[in-house]
């Protein structure tokens, strides 16, 4: 008996000592995993607050294309201004096409006024003319169609009855004779806090000066911005410099007083990289609040005029929430069923890594079309010329700008654009060979990394890909739309950078553009690196500019 219960206490402390080793790896594997998942949604986050300050910047360059058209037809005399109905009607095209903007209009230095403005699900004019006659004022509501529904003066009350837009930020602000954006303040039509795009026209004939403004509701940047995906409890909101809060999506209705980082507790907090100078790169930190750690990344909003910063933040447990939880199932099933032991990898792995995964995909990817971003097309690029060891000569860098597809987007609208520029990216992909890679890295701009080529043949290739752009027309909802392309290729010299080689295509493609669009311009080679011997920089092509036809 003796010895059988010895059997008995040996086998209880091999399992518990068993159990205790299991635990104590499944303990360590859980600080381990968080450490390392800790790290990687730093650097996701870094991504994410890039393509996210990205979009900010495409939804704010409406308005300064929308004051810069307007002024580009004022100052050549394309658009009739002899009455104020004939810029009225331009102004209403021009604000029914920009979805982000609040309102649009034209002040002179000599006080008169014609604006237009979104208001209650159709529009608002509001008319100010300065003659010999004198100030006269007028207001007209339109519906959402824009037809007429009436016309009359202001309330006697009216802010139109004093209105001078000399006397205005905006006004004073573009009087340094380029677009600027003003620091947010109170509009005076709805008293609330917005910013405006200004941009003043030279005097005209008369001497009289006349300045373009486009506004943003402060409210509308937050709703932008509910739109961008972080993580469960992150957002992305917009400070400046004094550490003010601009835009959250999670913001209440804006008051006369703007509010501080602080006072949006526990979401926002005040943080180093918001107190230094702006750079051109994100800057990640972390930090606690309310006994929970956050991880943030900030980047610089580079507008002309103001000193923004968007900044991305979410609560570590949204990364690592899943492994806590793993762990205390785990725990369990190692101490009540050990042969259970092989599962644990299973819920671990798809628990954490899928959010993770997801959140690389959109930190990597250009949303609109598919495509991975430039951070993304360097990285790989760099890793495909690492792993197979080719050498740079035979690998050709490419960057091609469509012609003609600015009217595309100030005809049919953005949407159209939009819906152009997947087809495009489309037909890239199928053009491409099995390991080469195709990006998007700018509006209608993309990057293209072509291996295994030799001089020969990089010329037609790039040709070849560029030819599927003004190769049959492109058709969409909108109609037919027949673009062209005009590339830039270079070889990558030896030990040459990828994001050299991308400059120097670049650099290719605009001289080439300045001669004749719609062409691929290749710049085969600028110079041998200096490790290179005689024959090898024999082998490659003197230093051209080759037109392809």
């Amino acid at each position: 008996m003796k010895r059988q219960a010895a059997r008995y206490i040996l086998i209880l402390v091999m399992l518990c000592v068993q159990a205790a080793t299991l635990l104590g790896i499944l303990a360590s594997m859980r600080r381990n995993t968080e450490v390392v998942l800790s790290a990687h949604a730093q650097d996701v986050l870094e991504q994410v607050a890039v393509t996210v300050a990205d979009q900010t910047l495409d939804y704010l360059s409406g308005a300064e294309e929308a004051a810069e058209v307007t002024a580009s037809l004022l100052e050549d005399e394309l658009l009739a201004t002899d009455t104020e109905a004939a810029l009225e009607e331009f102004l209403l095209s021009q604000l029914e096409r920009g979805e982000g903007l609040s309102s649009l209009y034209v002040g002179r230095s000599d006080g008169s006024f014609v604006a237009v403005s979104r208001d209650a699900g159709g529009y608002r004019s509001s008319l100010i003319s300065v003659g010999e006659a004198g100030r006269e004022v007028a207001q007209v509501w339109r519906g959402a169609d824009k037809t007429e529904l009436r016309r009359g003066p202001p309330p006697e009350d009216g802010l139109e009855r004093t209105y001078d837009p000399r006397e205005r930020p905006w006004y004073q602000g573009a009087l340094s004779g380029v677009l600027t954006w003003t620091e947010p303040y109170l509009f005076a039509d709805t008293d609330q806090p917005g910013v405006t795009a200004a941009l003043r026209l030279p005097p005209d004939n008369s001497g009289r000066v006349s300045v373009v403004g486009v506004d943003v509701t402060l409210g509308q940047l937050s709703s932008f911005l509910a739109g961008a995906e972080v993580s469960e409890r992150g957002a992305a909101f917009v400070s400046d410099a004094y550490g003010f809060v601009l835009a959250h999506p999670r913001l209440p209705r804006l008051g006369e007083q703007l509010p501080k980082l602080e006072e949006l507790e526990p979401n926002v907090t005040e943080w180093e990289p918001l107190e230094g100078e702006a750079t051109s790169r994100a800057q990640s930190s972390s930090f606690e609040r309310a006994g929970e750690t956050y991880f943030a990344s900030a980047v610089p909003l580079a507008l002309k005029g103001a000193t923004w910063w968007l900044t991305v933040q979410a609560p570590k447990a949204d990364f690592v929430s899943g492994v806590a939880s793993i762990y205390r199932r785990g725990r369990l099933e190692i101490v009540f069923i050990s042969v259970l032991m092989g599962l644990i990898a299973l819920p671990l792995a798809f628990g954490v890594s899928r959010p993770l995964a997801t959140l690389y995909s959109r930190a990597t990817t250009d949303e609109l079309t598919g495509l991975m971003n430039r951070r993304e097309f360097e990285q790989q690029a760099e890793r495909l010329l690492s792993r197979t060891c080719a050498r740079r000569a035979n690998t050709v860098m490419a960057v091609l700008d469509l012609d003609h597809f600015k009217p595309v987007n100030d005809i049919y609208g953005h949407p159209i654009g939009d819906e152009v520029l997947r087809i495009v990216a489309k037909r890239f992909r199928q053009a491409l060979r099995s390991g080469d890679l195709v990006a998007r890295i700018g509006g209608d701009e993309f990057a293209f990394f072509l291996n295994r080529l030799g001089a020969d043949e990089a010329a037609e290739v790039a040709e070849r890909i560029r030819r599927v752009i003004p190769g049959r027309p492109i058709i969409s909802s909108a109609g037919v739309h027949k673009l062209g392309a005009t590339m830039g290729a270079v070889l990558l010299n030896k030990g040459e950078s990828v994001r050299a080689a991308l400059g120097r295509a670049d650099e290719a493609l605009i001289s080439g553009k300045m001669l004749r669009k719609n062409q691929t311009y290749t710049a085969l080679m600028t110079s041998a690196a200096p490790s290179a011997s005689s024959e090898e920089v024999a082998e490659l092509p003197s230093e051209r500019g080759l037109q392809v036809n």
